[in-house]
Formats: structure tokens, sequence, C-alpha cells
């Protein structure tokens, strides 16, 4: 897990108020016992958009055995570049700073000082400058604490840059890098473009819907987990690839899986997929992993399309209205259940079964097998292998080849 040990770097870097609006950055140490009284610090960071903030805490340095009461308020300066700190009377140039609503209260009747010290979790206040300005590039987090209460017997005094450059006031940052969702998760991408070589990758349950989604070239939505997807007049382009981990339920209307793009399940678990008059053009393939059953009403399979069931247990395909055109493939390596009602295979069409098989074919057609088959003739072309396979064949005009 990336971690980040920011400490102040330069005098001017942290700074104390006290009431009266005056400010000094060459205080050695500063003893924070009163209301308006304040410290600041800024230190640079580079933590990448869209990181998680896993832990965030500041190590303070108290010098003192008596005066180590702490009983302050932390924020966070709220704006993308915080200026250094200068001194001046009456200025109030720490207090005067815009803050963050996110603040945190930290307090001790008895630290055990001297020593360091690390406060309570700041990570809702480095969360909310997150969420506000990047720090991708490296960029500038400035820190303000005050005194929540006069009293005598709540002492806090901190050691600054000018008194210690190896302890001064130090941030404490662990995060975990965007990219992926690691918890339970539901993601809408309306006409949305995954392009290139971006990546949309969750690792948790997921629900996600893609309307009118275009995943572009090199592009991989990656799912690691349970997921329910919906694909609605999607387009997956290029070599771009849908990648399926886990147990799945997906529905792709009027989808297309074009070029080399790629629907690939290694699930685990059961797969449950339906396109509905979704098209696989050129070298797209669907392939499955696992137990899965597969709708295709009015689905395409053409030029060298091809659906690939190498499950570890049954499949049940089911295609209704759906064409296999040109050398288009329907392959299944499993026991397996389908029924094709009024399905076509049309040109070099295949449908090829290795494995127990039952087979239903509703008025199904095979055209254009060979120059030798009459206009007039349909013939229906199964090729099973494997054994105790069956066959049942229905529709008029047809003939069965079965080979096994």
């Amino acid at each position: 897990m990336p971690t980040i040990n920011a400490r102040v770097a330069a005098s001017t870097d942290d700074a104390s108020e006290i009431v009266s609006g005056n400010v000094a950055t060459n205080a050695t140490s500063f003893n924070i016992d009163e209301t308006g009284e304040w410290i600041g610090f800024r230190v640079n960071v580079t933590i990448p958009d869209g990181a998680t903030i896993d832990a965030a805490y500041l190590t303070l340095e108290f010098d003192s055995g008596t005066l180590d009461e702490p009983d302050l308020t932390i924020y966070g300066e709220d704006t993308a570049t915080p200026a250094a700190f200068s001194a001046g009377t009456a200025t109030f140039t720490i207090s005067g700073r815009s803050r963050t609503s996110a603040s945190v209260n930290w307090g001790s009747t008895d630290l055990g000082g001297p020593g360091s010290f690390n406060t309570s979790s700041i990570v809702s206040i480095i969360e909310e400058l997150m969420a506000s300005y990047s720090y991708a590039s490296g960029a500038y987090m400035s820190i303000l604490l005050t005194s929540r209460a006069n009293d005598a017997n709540r002492d806090a005094r901190i050691v600054l840059y000018d008194g210690s450059t190896t302890t001064a006031p130090l941030l404490h940052i662990e995060y975990t890098e965007g990219g992926g969702v690691t918890a339970t998760a539901a993601i809408t991408l309306a006409a949305a473009t995954v392009s290139a070589t971006a990546t949309l990758a969750l690792a948790g349950q997921a629900a996600i819907t893609l309307d009118a989604a275009i995943l572009s070239s090199a592009a991989t939505l990656a799912i690691g987990a349970q997921a329910a997807l919906t694909l609605d007049a999607a387009t997956i382009t290029s070599a771009a690839q849908l990648s399926l981990m886990g147990s799945a339920a997906l529905t792709m209307a009027a989808a297309t899986l074009s070029a080399t793009g790629t629907l690939t399940s290694g699930a685990s678990g059961t797969l449950n997929v339906t396109l509905d008059a979704a098209t696989l053009t050129s070298a797209a393939q669907l392939a499955l992993t696992g137990q899965a059953a597969i709708t295709l009403d009015a689905a395409t399979l053409n030029a060298t399309g091809t659906l690939v069931a190498g499950a570890q247990g049954a499949v049940n395909v089911t295609l209704d209205a759906a064409t296999v055109v040109s050398s288009g493939q329907l392959s299944i390596a499993a026991q397996a259940a389908l029924a094709l009602s009024p399905a076509t295979l049309s040109s070099l069409g295949t449908l090829v079964i290795v494995g127990a098989a039952t087979i239903n074919l509703g008025a199904a057609t095979l055209v254009s097998f060979g120059s030798e088959v009459e206009p007039e003739i349909q013939t229906i072309a199964v090729m099973l292998y494997g054994p105790s396979s069956t066959s049942e064949l229905f529709g008029p005009s047809s003939t069965a080849e079965i080979g096994g």
C-alpha cells in the first residue's frame, strides 16, 4: 500500500498565531492552550486522482512532559494552492484562511511526553481535499490546528521546523490507487466511452448499466466478482474486451462486439447471458467458461464471429430467431441443452457440440452450405462429439446430418 510521510521542509512552511493575530514563522515550538491560538503548516504530497485514502494522521513532537495535554481541533486549508506563511502583526493569516467543512477533534489529558505522538484519524479531511483538488502531479496540502477551550490544564507545546527539522510536523497518508471498486458498486455509463487502453475494473459485487457505451481499441471492462451488467446498444470495438470472473448476469440489448472485440467469462459460478438483437461481427468472440445459461434473441454472429462455451458445467443456450452467418460458429464444449427457434445458420455457419447434448431445432435453417444444395432445400447440420449424445430435430423440409 503506498504511504506518504510528508514533513514540513522550510521555515515558512509552518507558523504560529496568538490571540491578537500576531503570526510568527521562526518559533522553535508553540504552546496552544487558549482559544484563538493557531498552528498552521503545509507539506507537498503526490496522490493519484481517484485514490482511496485508507489512513491519515499527523505526527507531532511534544518537547515537554508537562505541556502534553492537547485539546485541539484539526482542519484542512480549503484551497488548491496553500500559500507559504508570513510573519506579521495582527494579520490573522492562519485563522483567516479558508477551512474544510470536515474537522477532527484530538485530545489527551497526558500523552506521556516528551516525544512524538499521532493524532486521531484525519481521513475525512484528506478525502474532502481530494474531492476538490488534484494532487496527482504534486501539490501543497495545508493543515490548521487550534485550541478548543480556555483551560490552563490543557497545554500542547508542539515543536516546529525552526526547533527541529527532523521532528517538525508530519502528515502521514496511506492510500490505495484508483481504477478499481473493492466494495459493492452500482455504475451507470450513459453514452460513455472507454477508449484506447482505458480500463474499468471492478472487484466486488457490481451492478453496471452501459447505455450506448463504447469500449474501443484495447479498452477493457473487467469484473472480478458477482456482476449484473446491462449493455444497451453498447459497442465493444477493435480489441476491446469485456471480461467477467465470478457469477454474472448480462443483458446486451442491441449491443455490438466488433472486429476482435471479446466478451470473455472465466466464471467460477453461474453465468446468465441475454443477447437481445446483439451483433458479434468480424472476428468478435463470446467465450464462456463456467456454467452458462445463454439466450440470443434475434442476435447475429457474422463473418468469423464465434460463440464459444467451454463450460465446466451444463450449458443452456436458447437461440430465438438468431442468425449465424458467413463463417460464424456456435461452439459448445460441455454438456449442452440447446433450443434454436427458428434460428438460421447460413453460408459456412457451424454449430459444433462436444459433449453430451440435447438439441431442439425448431424450424431452424442451415443455408448455402455448398454449391450443390438445391435452393428449395433447407438443410440442418449438427455435429455431435461425445458419448450419450442425443438430438431432437423439428421443422418442415429439414435434413439432418448427425455424426458422433
